[in-house]
């Protein structure tokens, strides 16, 4: 070693014979006696299983990383409103279509923060209270399907038949809700026309 200072490989790629692949880290230091170096300490550590098990859960992360951006293209290109709620109300997700159901998404952090400004109500024009909302239904372990609703915003009025499952954690409590809005309000019109002919 021509710097005479410890030198250290943190990682080293070895092929073996058998065209095998290992890895080890490689600490190389000089020993003096009054300046000269008298002995060289080097000491090899195997650390393949290491190196392998990273570059596994590094592959892993880059799958999932490219799963997640897949489904975020679905989402931001699917036609219903798609949210996610967790157990403590807050939005996991609201998809591009979902946003159009609320005034101001922007400012929308929990379930219920919609209220301000926003009246639901159902088929036959009830208000529905907090507790009787489909969200807070799954929430509390419901399956809702078909159930059918009128968002009054401030500026308009948009129907939706909302769907919606619990998910479970591995203790079998609901860890989040997932709700499906499908906007139907041309076909409310129309029915509405229809019955005034």
């Amino acid at each position: 070693q021509k710097t005479q200072k410890q030198y250290f490989i943190r990682e080293y790629k070895h092929p073996k014979i058998d065209g095998q692949i290992e890895y080890c880290s490689i600490n190389i230091t000089p020993i003096k006696e009054k300046d000269v170096i008298k002995y060289i300490l080097v000491a090899i550590k195997d650390i393949t299983d290491v190196v392998i098990r990273r570059k596994k859960i590094e592959n892993q992360a880059r799958i999932i990383k490219e799963q997640r951006d897949q489904l975020e293209i679905i989402l931001k290109n699917i036609s219903d409103g798609l949210c996610i709620i967790n157990k403590d109300l807050s939005y996991r997700l609201l998809s591009d279509s979902a946003k159009d159901f609320f005034s101001n998404w922007e400012n929308i952090k929990y379930f219920g923060d919609s209220l301000k400004d926003t009246t639901y109500c159902d088929y036959d024009g009830n208000e529905i209270s907090f507790e009787n909302l489909p969200g807070y239904r799954v929430l509390k372990g419901e399956k809702i399907k078909d159930f059918i609703q009128a968002i009054k915003l401030p500026d308009k009025t948009i129907y939706v038949n909302t769907c919606g499952s619990p998910v479970y954690d591995k203790n079998g409590e609901v860890s989040m809700a997932v709700l499906c809005y499908k906007d139907i309000t041309e076909q409310i019109n129309y029915e509405s026309i229809l019955k005034t002919q």
